[in-house]
């Protein structure tokens, strides 16, 4: 006859929380981290630099033109709404008018990119301008 056994419970190392939930959770805090860094250095910056004799450059001392980065606002949020767009399409089986908004994207994003200073620019000599705003060998 074969002796009874008490099995006791299984206990289980870590959170009681699925991996993917855990995983957003973490990536939400490194992004809070990243961004209060970011606007913590821009206060430092902005508050410690500057002196009654050389204050902050106005736009138009760095070649600055405010509507065009406000038009390239727009385009990007305008973009990511013809992305979500496109995805729920293609989850509602409209794979056509997915398509379609997957085109407008690629639209909204050459128009975006189409905007932004040549090589001509009086900031073009700058390592940061060279970095950032130089079309490579692809374009």
């Amino acid at each position: 006859m074969a002796h009874a056994v008490a099995e006791l419970p299984q206990s289980h190392m870590g959170l009681p929380l699925p991996h993917g939930k855990l995983a957003m959770w973490l990536f939400l805090v490194t992004e809070i981290m990243f961004f209060t860094a970011l606007i913590g250095t821009y206060i430092i910056l902005r508050n410690g630099a500057p002196t009654s004799s050389e204050p902050w450059p106005t736009p138009h001392d760095v070649h600055l033109v405010e509507w065009i980065g406000a038009l390239n606002t727009f385009v990007l949020i305008c973009s990511s709404l013809t992305v979500v767009l496109a995805h729920w399409s293609l989850h509602t089986g409209n794979v056509r008018r997915a398509v379609l908004y997957i085109a407008i994207t690629l639209g909204l994003a050459r128009c975006s990119w189409s905007s932004r200073p040549s090589s001509t620019s009086p900031n073009s000599s700058t390592r940061f301008f060279r970095a950032t705003f130089m079309r490579s060998s692809m374009d």
